[in-house]
């Protein structure tokens, strides 16, 4: 019952993460930099939430993989709203190699916290 209770809780925070993500990228395809940064602090409350869970001694593992995961979706968001002020004050930046570079690693920081999230899904429903 308590691992069924946490990972009841682990997937009501995620559903609430996706709506969060759901309104950071809606801001960032509109390029509105001070909505991006409301958005990402909800979401980040939502991820502190999941880093606050107690979790039974069995599921320690897979806590700690959601918080791994969460801590790099927290850089990955805070990265693009770096980028994203960055280009307001400079917008002629956004054809140079750099900022593509930069965009790139960004993007991967992402990719790879969610695989991190994904990952940590499978090894929970494994046990």
């Amino acid at each position: 019952a308590e691992n069924r209770q946490f990972m009841s809780d682990v997937n009501a925070i995620m559903e609430e993460l996706s709506q969060r993500l759901d309104s950071f990228n809606d801001a960032v395809s509109r390029g509105d930099v001070i909505t991006m940064r409301t958005q990402a602090d909800d979401a980040f409350k939502v991820l502190d939430n999941l880093e606050s869970l107690e979790a039974p001694e069995v599921l320690q593992d897979v806590k700690q993989g959601y918080v791994d995961g969460s801590k790099q979706l927290k850089d990955a968001l805070n990265a693009y709203i770096a980028l994203y002020t960055d280009l307001a004050a400079n917008p002629s930046a956004v054809s140079t190699d750099a900022y593509k570079e930069r965009l790139a690693s960004i993007q991967d920081t992402y990719d790879q916290a969610v695989e991190k999230l994904k990952s940590t899904d499978e090894a929970a429903t494994q046990l």
